[in-house]
């Protein structure tokens, strides 16, 4: 922890990075979901606070959450085949070719504030974006394949094209990476 920003080592890998406020730093920051807020003194940390939301002076949070709680989408399980993942747990990706796709599967979880998996009828998509400013990864040129595919019921799709049902709380992607030229995503 420094006095700007959090960073989150585990076994000496960097895997989480968070900005930091204090409770009272300007109104613009205030607003900002991802801050995360510590409390304490003397250099020693007592306390944080993430993702604050200001609630009515009327009922409690589970009064104000029953109905339309907020959500949450998280990585339940991941697998990936031929992907070389750099020390920062970037993966690194050249292909070009059918036979240099990168398969790989992703299963996500949809819950609510009070932590149970959110049974309303959402659909997702994945998206292939850089790990250095979150743009999307486009088609090299107009007759090349999309980045990332999708497959469905044994046929691949472009991804952005074949939403998944959100079902019990989970969705399933299993998807392949195709060329993507030099980047790093």
């Amino acid at each position: 922890v420094t006095e700007n920003v959090m960073r989150l080592h585990i076994d000496g890998d960097l895997v989480a990075e968070a900005h930091l406020c204090s409770l009272s730093s300007q109104p613009d920051n205030q607003d900002d979901a991802y801050q995360v807020c510590l409390l304490g003194n003397n250099s020693k940390v007592d306390g944080y606070v993430y993702n604050v939301q200001v609630l009515s002076m009327l009922g409690t949070i589970q009064e104000q959450y029953a109905e339309n709680p907020p959500s949450k989408l998280s990585i339940d399980y991941s697998c990936c085949d031929g992907i070389e993942e750099g020390d920062d747990g970037i993966w690194c990706i050249v292909g070009g070719k059918a036979s240099c796709r990168r398969n790989f599967m992703l299963e996500v979880v949809l819950t609510n504030a009070f932590g149970e998996h959110m049974n309303k009828d959402t659909q997702i998509v994945a998206s292939l974006v850089y790990a250095d400013n979150g743009a999307l990864v486009e088609k090299s040129r107009d007759d090349a394949e999309p980045p990332l595919l999708i497959a469905c019921e044994g046929l691949e799709y472009p991804a952005e094209s074949r939403p998944l049902p959100i079902l019990r709380g989970r969705a399933l992607f299993k998807l392949k990476i195709s060329q993507v030229g030099f980047s790093i995503c």
